[in-house]
């Protein structure tokens, strides 16, 4: 009864997904096709809340209006969106994956769950997948085991147990001097129905969330990430780090269309 509960797209569905991501249909649902959706992902469909912080509209996450916002609309979303259509995709090709629960553990103390993302379950190996996670995030798919390690371009992650049924996934930037590892989520091992988010999106997508009242708009590049908060544009080009201040809608609306290829 669980897994009937978990997102599904079909052949045509999940054909267009991968058109957006610029990939073609895969030989083998195997590790190295599903590090490259995570990858491409990142960098193409951006991490935003504008319907929450900008246009004032609901977020829907049934299937049907989330593939009509992020596919057919080529909108980005925030996790309960992304993740959500992601699992869709990675079932529809063939893996074996589930949603799961978990924690940001970017402020002290123990705080509710209101972060989605996925686990794969390949040859043996439990794989963590998120690509709707707005800021840090891991470019390809993690090892969810106690010691693992996973190297990318932006930075190292490991997971170590917290308690039984609870795993945290740690971090340490590349180019940074400290070597301290940063928590980064506290990941639940057993798995969830998509139900089971309603709760937490509603709560984050309130008139008087945090998440309502500041813009956020994120994409990963190949030398970083661009991202907008609130009215601040930041790219991390070849030439270094730049940063803009958006003083009107116009330079908004121009910005999400040329550094983000969303249109409001």
């Amino acid at each position: 009864m669980l897994k009937e509960t978990f997102e599904l797209l079909n052949r045509p569905q999940c054909e267009a997904y991968l058109k957006r991501l610029s990939l073609p249909w895969p030989r083998k649902a195997d590790r190295a096709f599903l590090d490259a959706l995570i990858e491409r992902h990142l960098a193409v469909i951006p991490f935003e809340n504008l319907n929450t912080a900008l246009l004032h509209l609901p977020i829907c996450l049934d299937s049907e209006s989330l593939y009509d916002k992020i596919i057919r609309s080529r909108r980005g979303g925030y996790c309960f969106e992304l993740n959500a259509l992601f699992l869709g995709l990675l079932r529809g090709l063939g893996y074996e994956a589930w949603p799961v629960g978990c924690r940001v553990l970017r402020r002290p103390g123990l705080p509710h769950i209101y972060h989605r993302a996925s686990v794969v379950l390949l040859e043996n190996t439990l794989l963590f997948c998120d690509v709707g996670f707005g800021g840090i995030c891991c470019s390809r798919s993690a090892e969810l085991t106690p010691n693992a390690v996973t190297e990318t371009d932006y930075a190292v992650f490991t997971v170590s147990r917290e308690y039984r049924g609870w795993l945290n996934l740690h971090y340490v930037p590349r180019g940074t001097p400290e070597a301290a590892l940063r928590p980064l989520l506290m990941i639940c091992e057993t798995p969830s129905a998509p139900q089971d988010f309603l709760a937490a999106n509603e709560a984050m997508t309130a008139a008087d969330s945090p998440f309502a009242l500041r813009l956020m708009v994120q994409k990963l590049t190949p030398y970083g990430s661009w991202s907008i908060n609130d009215t601040v544009l930041t790219r991390h080009t070849a030439s270094g780090k730049e940063t803009v201040t958006l003083d009107s809608r116009e330079a908004l609306a121009e910005s999400l269309h040329r550094d983000f290829s969303l249109e409001i």
